[in-house]
């Protein structure tokens, strides 16, 4: 009896989001399921570094995280999507200790609590994060799909190449899309299976018996010329738009999302793209389509890329006009005329005018005929019997639990010993060399005292909670200041509530020490945060028609407390002064933990008051 015919664990580790368009990766996903299994699909955690237009991407992850429980969510029964939120930097050294810190543990946690164990892993990535990944997992066998030539995909992803060629000697088995990506991974790994992706030849058999005209085509001029599929860096639009120039009559419909620059396509006229469509609906639009298209760039990323809507456009009888391919002209070679294939502009504007001529029944019935035989159904047959082989083979190795365990704790040591190296490494950085004094230093607004209308003081020393003493260091520099003549008025506000009001004692000191009482105003009540502070000061200095401020606070708290002031009341005109207490311009090699504490909530406050637009 087969092994995958008990209820297993899977872990699916794709190269696309689980809401993106549907491609093998839900499509195995979603077969495992139905045939009685668990799975956890992984989302994708990148192969380069972030652009800027992958922003509506991260937001989108960012979103996903919080509408889930803590990145988790289950897209149907015994299928869990895992949206992981990382550090989109795949090769820093840094990002990636603290990747495999979340993403491990995050796995490992929905794992015991799901009593998911022993899992095979499918991975569609070779990324240094995912194997870190799996090795902190130590699923039962590890499967590498390899989709495409994923490091030539792009420069940003060429540092991947050396990483993939490690993945692929380490791992159980190879799954491969295609011809050339079979050749590729031949020198590393002698278990490697040819499994192109497959369509589901039953929903689209359905569908063209029942599906009707999309509303979006209603309207439009037939022939319809379409596409569907994400229009991305290898979707060549200039062959697109000659394409369509050369038919002014008919309508070129494209659906999918859009991953380029689409202002070329756009500005033809008989061009429609239409966007993502669910794809339960795919059917339809490739039913109501007069020839659907593969205008592919040609490069060796292509030549290794058997494109998914190949057997999709086919399942629907529809004509199919294709650049020239490797895996696409052998898909010709071994099925027939099933497709049109060509080289330059001009043959594929001839190719398109001879699939709308011919509208004969067999054609149609040859082309529903090869992608029968290219069913996810039989792939997916496929695939499940060579999982099996994996898994007998690595019973048959005959491996110990005792060997097991040694690896874990192997593992374990390993991971305690470069936690501890990187937590010493810290240490010293911080404490033994300048590095937190100049992080300290940037937080320090130093500007040149001058005469102003009033001389502004907030007491507190920019910590989250503390006893304030500062408040008597505060004095001092509101002293000082309005004896040298900088102001004729002192403001003072406090961000604490003490038993006894700092802003009381301070003024106190002053009147002590010979400030008349008439010159100073205290602001009423106690702020909860710098916001409040700055607001209910500014406030205070209008109602005096005072509108030029010498400020004095912290030196640690003077940056943040100037953003405020910029953002929420740039109206007043302000000048910080240098406290008694601010530190050296020279290097500090021995920072105090208060000191460091401080520096450490201040640049946490930054980043939070900028997430609420108060700076």
């Amino acid at each position: 009896m087969a092994i995958l015919n008990s209820n297993r664990s899977f872990i699916v580790v794709s190269s696309i989001d689980w809401a993106e368009n549907w491609q093998m990766h839900q499509q195995l996903a979603t077969s495992l399921v139905e045939s009685g299994h668990r799975v956890l699909f992984v989302e994708n955690t990148g192969v380069r570094a972030p652009r800027v237009g992958d922003l509506g991407r991260i937001v989108g992850r960012i979103r996903n995280w919080f509408r889930s429980t803590r990145g988790f969510h289950d897209a149907r029964e015994s299928l869990t999507v895992f949206s992981p939120l990382i550090l989109p930097f795949p090769y820093m050294r840094l990002a990636l200790w603290i990747n495999r810190f979340l993403m491990s543990g995050a796995i490992d946690k929905w794992m015991r609590v799901n009593r998911f164990h022993d899992p095979v892993l499918i991975s569609f990535l070779p990324t240094p994060l995912v194997q870190r990944v799996i090795e902190d997992i130590d699923p039962l066998a590890v499967i590498y799909y390899c989709a495409n030539d994923m490091p030539g995909g792009s420069s940003g992803a060429a540092r991947l190449r050396r990483h993939e060629d490690v993945f692929l000697s380490k791992v159980d088995a190879v799954f491969c899309i295609s011809h050339a990506l079979m050749e590729r991974v031949a020198p590393f790994n002698r278990q490697a299976f040819l499994f192109p992706a497959g369509v589901d030849f039953q929903k689209f058999e359905a569908a063209r018996e029942l599906a009707g005209l999309p509303a979006d085509l209603v309207s439009l001029p037939r022939p319809l010329i379409g596409y569907v599929g994400a229009i991305s860096a290898v979707f060549d639009q200039a062959l697109l738009v000659q394409a369509a120039r050369a038919f002014p009559e008919a309508s070129f419909v494209l659906v999918g999302p859009e991953f380029a620059d689409v202002s070329a396509l756009r500005a033809c006229p008989n061009i429609h793209l239409l966007g993502k469509r669910p794809h339960a609906e795919v059917p339809a639009y490739i039913k109501a389509f007069d020839v659907a298209l593969i205008p592919y760039v040609r490069n060796a990323f292509t030549d290794a890329v058997y494109s998914c809507k190949l057997n999709e456009y086919l399942a629907m009888g529809t004509a199919v006009v294709a650049t020239d391919m490797r895996e696409v002209r052998l898909y010709a070679e071994r099925y027939g005329e099933v497709l049109a294939l060509a080289d330059t502009p001009g043959e594929f504007v001839a190719a398109i005018r001879l699939a709308l001529g011919q509208r004969d029944e067999a054609a149609r019935t040859r082309r529903i005929e090869a992608a029968r035989a290219n069913s996810w159904e039989q792939r997916f047959a496929g695939i499940v019997a060579a999982i099996d082989g994996v898994l007998a083979g690595k019973r048959s190795q005959g491996a110990r639990w005792q060997d097991r365990l040694l690896g874990v704790y192997r593992r374990g040591r390993i991971r305690f010993y470069k936690a501890a190296a990187v937590a010493a490494g810290g240490y010293v950085l911080a404490f033994h060399t300048p590095l937190v004094w100049w992080a300290g230093e940037q937080l320090v607004v130093r500007q040149a005292e001058r005469p102003r209308d009033a001389i502004v003081v907030f007491s507190g020393d920019g910590e989250a909670a503390y006893v304030n003493n500062s408040y008597q260091k505060r004095a001092q520099d509101a002293l000082r200041l309005y004896r040298a003549g900088y102001g004729e008025r002192i403001v003072l506000s406090s961000g604490k509530g003490q038993t006894f009001s700092e802003t009381e004692v301070i003024r106190s000191l002053l009147m002590t020490a010979g400030v008349p009482g008439s010159a100073i105003t205290l602001v009423e009540g106690v702020p909860s945060s710098t916001r409040e502070n700055v607001l209910m000061t500014a406030a205070t200095l209008k109602s005096l028609g005072l509108r030029k401020a010498l400020f004095v606070t912290a030196p640690y708290h003077s940056r943040r407390a100037t953003l405020v002031w910029n953002r929420l009341a740039p109206e007043i005109d302000l000048v910080v002064a240098p406290a008694l207490d601010t530190p050296s311009t020279e290097p500090v090699w021995n920072i105090k933990g208060h000191t460091a504490r401080v520096i450490g909530f201040e640049y946490s406050a930054i980043v939070y008051y900028w997430l609420r637009g108060w700076v």
